[in-house]
This record gives C-alpha cells, structure tokens and sequence, in this order.
C-alpha cells in the first residue's frame, strides 16, 4: 500500500498509488494543468506537493508569486524554489527564470491571487498570457483553489486537465461553475464515503480524482509542517 511514502486506495482494495490509472497518465508528462479544488483547510496545498514528487520526481519546484519573506521563513525542500511573476512577461525568457522542460509551477490561490485581483494586474494579465503558451514549454502546473469560479479557465481550457476534489462546504459548491459542479457533489459523496466505511484517516487525507474517478489517500511529505499550510500566516503580499 506504500509508495515513496504515500498510500493510497481504489475501490475498496489497497493499491500501490504508482497503479492508479491517474499515476499512470501524469508521471513525468511533459505537460498537464491540474487542478486542486476544495475548502480551505481540506489539504489542497499539500496534495499539490504530493503530487510534484510522485508524479515529477525529476523536476525543480516553483512557488509563483510566494513572498521571498513567507517562502524563506519555512524550510522547503532544496529543490524548491520562489518566483514572482515579472512585470515584463519576455525576462521569463531573457532572465531564464523559467526552465522548460525542466520546472514545474504550483500555483497557490491564497498567495497568486491576493495581489492578483486587484483588477487586472500586470501579474495576472503576464500569467494569463503565459499559460495559454504552457504547454509549449513543457511546464505541468499545479493549482490549488476553493473552486473554479476565482479562476480565469480561458487560458488553460483547451490544455490536458486533472481534476482533484477535497471536500468542498456548501457555500463553495453554490458559487463552483456549473459545467464543474456535479464533479465536486460527486467527490464530496465518494469522500463521505470512504470516511465512514474505508480506512481509518481524517477526512482531509482523501482526495478525489474525478478524470479517472479514482480516491487516494494521501500522507503529508516528511518535511511538511503546519506552517507550510499557512505560509502568509504573518506576511503581506
């Protein structure tokens, strides 16, 4: 049932997560968008680290637009690094900030989009257009995000997606756009009932993969701490 330190369950049988269909698909593509849904506190953050290790072992991690002050208050794994989107979206590429084929992007909400929303800023509106050329640099993304409605799903709708549920409350759902919403009743059904009849965990371990419709339970990566959960917790953006 373990894997790299993780296990994970399909149906009512422990398997190897490395067997999931899902696992199959994601580990080392060149390229996928996905995406991390559910309330806060349910465990999207560390499902987005879980995933970068199990599915791009090989790859160096980019927190975009953490603080260097949140980003170097917590210890992260030496592979890890900071990037604030730049006002001038070609030193991506003059700078080498971002290395094809070679990186890969996790996109928190909570930090990306606190400054972002701020109409349309020069960050956001750079994102927006990078993300529509992603694929083209071999980049998968990780977003976590309490649903698709904080999103702007323009850029990456025509892209390979992958859909992770956490459990989300009512508010969330009622707000969740309509073409995604019956996925996130789906998973908030299979989640509530795993909890109840499968293995012993809390429920913010489960997460749902409704691509592929499989449940995986999921340990927190040994370097993981509460304060990686919080990592604005004392800083603004």
């Amino acid at each position: 049932m373990k894997s790299s330190g993780v296990g994970a369950t399909r149906g009512i049988n422990d398997v190897d997560i490395m067997e999931l269909e899902i696992s199959k698909i994601l580990y080392e593509a060149p390229h996928a968008v996905l995406l991390n849904l559910g309330t806060g506190q349910q465990g999207k953050s560390v499902l987005a680290h879980n995933q970068a290790s199990l599915y791009w072992p090989s790859r160096d991690v980019i927190l975009l637009n953490m603080p260097d002050e949140a980003f170097y208050n917590l210890n992260w794994p030496s592979h890890y690094r900071s990037l604030r989107m730049p006002k001038k979206l070609k030193e991506l590429q003059t700078k080498k900030l971002i290395k094809p084929s070679r990186d890969l992007l996790i996109i928190d909400d909570a930090i990306f989009s606190t400054p972002a929303r701020r109409s349309l800023s020069c960050e956001n509106v750079n994102l927006q257009q990078f993300l529509t050329i992603i694929s083209h640099w071999e980049l998968p993304i990780i977003y976590t995000v309490q649903n698709t409605s904080l999103l702007d799903i323009s850029a990456w709708q025509s892209q390979n997606q992958f859909f992770f549920h956490k459990k989300m409350d009512p508010s969330a759902l009622n707000q969740e756009r309509a073409e995604y919403r019956q996925r996130q009743v789906l998973a908030n059904m299979v989640i509530d009932f795993f909890k109840k009849y499968g293995t012993d965990r809390p429920e913010k371990s489960y997460s749902y993969c409704s691509t592929t419709g499989e449940i995986l339970t999921l340990n927190p990566p040994t370097w993981w701490s509460s304060d990686h959960s919080k990592p604005l917790k004392g800083v603004i953006p």
